[in-house]
């Protein structure tokens, strides 16, 4: 699924900002987007 979300295929749902919340990282790091960890 986060290839998925790599490609532009697919569009992360509420549970996966749930999921980035949980783990503290920022959402664009969970899908790949981004190399930064930490919301700023």
């Amino acid at each position: 699924m986060i290839g998925k979300y790599e490609r532009g295929e697919a569009v992360p749902s509420i549970e996966a900002k749930k999921f980035a919340d949980a783990l503290e990282i920022s959402l664009d790091y969970l899908v790949g987007a981004s190399t930064q960890t930490a919301i700023t």
